[in-house]
């Protein structure tokens, strides 16, 4: 069959098609779009933004975040906690099931979930993958929350994986919600603008499938500590885990 120029520039102008993935393929490729689907309870395939540098991410935002926009954009990083760094942390900035259904769609999205349930999920996809490992008991903590970009960003990588004084294992996931859903930022006037992309958002940094493997098969040890804050109204919401080194502290 020939193709003419035309036609050939018309398959060019295609959108090209968001990578599908399964609610459990945790590999890099795939990881946050993964996360998104649980914390949501969502079908939709978002598209990954993976900036270079973590300054770089720093800066990203989760899309939707006004009517004009119609595609799902979770920004991706993956670091090694400074304190811990044979560990590997996965951060996702997402959006919850609120504003999922607000711009995409009433039907998109069902409740939104926590960090504790992706590292509870990605635990599920690694012993799936790998039926001889046996696990030990995992305490899955309640989300070390925070309240402001600041914070979520501080000593981040954050650690997300640690043992206490009886030798249980505990995973942690670091997690920032922003404003509800239903705020109306884009009708306050002069700062709206800058307030709607904060609306709906629900950042994780969470485990590693390849950390979760290696700490099982016994080839990481993660570092002993105390549980993490639970006060997310100090300055910094520090956990000492311990986390001497410092990443830049500027507002998400």
């Amino acid at each position: 069959m020939k193709f003419t120029a035309s036609f050939t520039l018309f398959l060019l102008a295609l959108p090209t098609a968001v990578v599908s993935s399964s609610n459990d393929d945790f590999s890099l490729e795939n990881y946050c779009r993964t996360a998104q689907k649980i914390i949501a309870g969502t079908e939709l395939d978002a598209e990954l933004e993976t900036p270079p540098t973590f300054k770089l991410y720093e800066k990203s935002k989760p899309q939707p975040f006004d009517t004009t926009q119609e595609d799902l954009v979770v920004p991706q990083f993956v670091g090694n906690p400074p304190s811990a760094p044979d560990l590997q942390t996965v951060l996702c900035k997402m959006k919850d099931a609120g504003s999922i259904r607000k711009y995409l769609g009433i039907r998109k999205a069902g409740r939104t979930k926590s960090c504790a349930d992706v590292n509870r999920a990605v635990v599920e996809s690694v012993l799936a993958q790998n039926p001889s490992l046996v696990p030990p008991n995992i305490d899955y903590d309640i989300d070390w929350h925070c309240i402001t970009g600041s914070q979520w960003t501080h000593n981040s990588p954050a650690v997300t994986a640690y043992k206490d004084d009886a030798g249980t294992l505990h995973l942690v996931g670091k997690s920032l919600t922003g404003f509800p859903w239903w705020f109306p930022a884009s009708k306050i006037p002069y700062i709206g603008k800058f307030l709607e992309p904060l609306v709906g958002v629900y950042y994780c940094q969470v485990i590693s499938a390849e950390s979760v493997k290696s700490i099982l098969q016994g080839t990481i040890v993660p570092p002993t500590c105390g549980p993490p804050p639970t006060n997310p109204y100090s300055i910094f919401n520090a956990w000492d885990c311990p986390m001497k080194s410092s990443s830049t502290d500027e507002t998400l």
